[in-house]
């Protein structure tokens, strides 16, 4: 097997070396290689920050100013590509199913394979643009490979858009980021999950039916008078709170409480209206075209929901904002843009969503 080695100070390749393995899977994460580049060297050759252009063929030109470089794969290819992403954020996933969409459109010949966390595989399941989805441990078919997690575009794209103060300048979405770091021309593509109908009838839910999401991961993007939002709404909506452990011990609710991915998925296309953090969740709701209303800050609303259809994003008052990774207070507290968001708005927002 025949890599490229490159320095990353002054981007030329040093060396072509012979590395003899039996686990492809362990050279891969070793020395993040990307499968299947067709280049002037050879059929493989090093993923990093950036490579020179001129010296690899085969990487595309379009996207050397993003510092992430994919295969050129042409129109009429027939054979396998794997979307790889062996990383946490199940939001980054999602909007990654805008760039197999576009893929599948380009090379409709192709078969479309995505290597993901084992968690996450079922979240992908009946993609009619996906041949298979693939965990950790499966071994990869052979065929081109396109790697989105390491490294990964967006987290390069964005921290390059960082100056020394810290400050954040980022246009894009990561739809984009990701549709152009695959090789492909962007164009607006609507991230798509997919249920069939036995999931959806197999959920029950009474209406109107909100959903609200209690909390994510990171605290920072946390909405603090999230249960005082839950006491006001619950008089004229039935409420579905969704979180992985905790129960909002509340009465008159609905507690989703760590159930499979399938099962949440299928809630939250039942639901009316999702109230989300910007978080994995509320990409699932994009994806399923079900309404939703977005507490989002420190990070932009606008930009990283602005692609889904029915989005209404609650209006942020902070000089700051957007701040991004730079938040007011930090990473383990709420932030006061969040905070300033009054109960009564949401509920007006509410309000004029259900058109009463």
């Amino acid at each position: 097997m025949r890599i490229a080695l490159y320095d990353k100070k002054t981007f030329e390749i040093q060396s072509i070396r012979t590395i003899k393995t039996e686990n492809k899977d362990l050279f891969y994460n070793k020395y993040s290689l990307q499968y299947g580049i067709q280049t002037e060297i050879d059929e493989f050759a090093i993923c990093g920050d950036i490579i020179n252009v001129e010296t690899a063929s085969g990487f595309n030109p379009a996207i050397k100013e993003r510092g992430v470089y994919s295969i050129n794969i042409e129109e009429d290819y027939s054979g396998n590509i794997v979307f790889r992403r062996i990383s946490t954020g199940l939001g980054d996933l999602i909007m990654l199913l805008s760039s197999i969409q576009l893929m599948k459109q380009y090379a409709k010949n192709a078969k479309i394979y995505v290597l993901t966390l084992q968690a996450y595989v079922e979240i992908l399941e009946h993609h009619p643009d996906i041949e298979k989805v693939l965990h950790e441990n499966d071994s990869i078919p052979e065929g081109k490979i396109i790697e989105l997690g390491d490294p990964c575009p967006s987290a390069k794209y964005e921290s390059d858009n960082k100056n020394e103060y810290g400050e954040y300048s980022i246009i894009k979405n990561r739809t984009e980021i990701y549709a152009i770091a695959s090789g492909l021309q962007w164009k607006h593509e609507i991230p798509k999950l997919y249920l069939i109908e036995e999931e959806i009838q197999a959920v029950k839910v009474t209406r109107p039916a909100i959903g609200i999401e209690l909390k994510t991961a990171e605290k920072w993007r946390d909405y603090p008078n999230i249960k005082s939002l839950v006491k006001k709404l619950k008089k004229d909506y039935n409420i579905y709170v969704f979180d992985l452990k905790e129960q909002l011990k509340i009465g008159g609710i609905f507690n989703i409480i760590g159930q499979p991915l399938r099962k949440v998925l299928a809630y939250i296309a039942n639901m009316d209206l999702m109230i989300c953090p910007d978080s994995g969740l509320a990409h699932c709701a994009g994806a399923l075209n079900t309404p939703l209303l977005g507490i989002m800050a420190p990070t932009d609303g606008l930009i990283r929901y602005g692609i889904y259809n029915d989005v209404t994003l609650m209006k942020i008052e902070c000089d700051r904002y957007p701040c991004w990774y730079s938040p007011c207070k930090g990473f383990h507290e709420y932030q006061p843009c969040l905070k300033n968001i009054k109960v009564k708005h949401i509920m007006k927002e509410v309000k004029n969503i259900f058109g009463n």
